[in-house]
């Protein structure tokens, strides 16, 4: 279990990475619905990633309160 903490950290922060350049990548085609369907999943995407990370960061916290 005191593997997981820094591991969902760690995928948090490559969605984080993934986001801030994707929307420049997606926007460099014609601006459509379904370009705007994509930028609205990569923004849904990116706020599980950050609650993922806190998630983490309060199991990081409890488990070394408890000395794990």
């Amino acid at each position: 279990m005191a593997g997981a903490a820094p591991t969902a950290r760690e995928n948090a922060g490559r969605m984080r990475q993934l986001y801030q350049t994707a929307p420049a990548d997606l926007f460099r085609n014609e601006i459509s619905t379904s370009v705007l369907k994509r930028r609205e999943l990569l923004c849904r995407l990116d706020v599980i990633g950050l609650r993922l990370r806190a998630c983490a960061d309060v199991l990081s916290d409890a488990l070394q309160k408890r000395g794990h």
